[in-house]
């Protein structure tokens, strides 16, 4: 038996069961979130089609490389540290670095390879 602070005991298997329904709210938050960001490109549009999620990624690329993007780096960054020094590792900083330089850089990145072309 574990005990919580209010003074409620809980077992194993309640603990367990905790755990997998905050995931699962987690799960349905994140796709209540992707719907919100793509709900503007699956809105019913003329033409072709070619560039219905042109605004959508756009929007995302401003996000991740704009001042939103690099608050959440410098939080990345700060988590790590804070881990690194509760587990006394420098594995966590590494990562959290890892994670903000993949935030900011991975639409330049999405972009090259997508616009990249091959000699002939």
């Amino acid at each position: 038996m574990n005990a919580i602070s209010n003074g409620i005991q809980l077992t194993e298997k309640q603990l367990q069961q905790i755990k997998i329904a905050s995931m699962n709210v987690m799960v349905i938050l994140s796709l209540f979130i992707l719907m919100a960001i793509c709900n503007e490109a699956f809105a019913v549009t003329s033409g072709d089609g070619a560039d219905d999620f042109k605004d959508v990624y756009t929007r995302i690329t401003a996000w991740t490389t704009g001042v939103m993007g690099k608050t959440i780096s410098v939080g990345m960054v700060l988590i790590g540290i804070i881990m690194g020094m509760v587990r006394q590792s420098l594995v966590a900083f590494v990562i959290g670095i890892g994670a903000a330089l993949g935030l900011n850089y991975t639409p330049t990145l999405i972009d090259n390879v997508f616009a990249a072309t091959l000699p002939l």
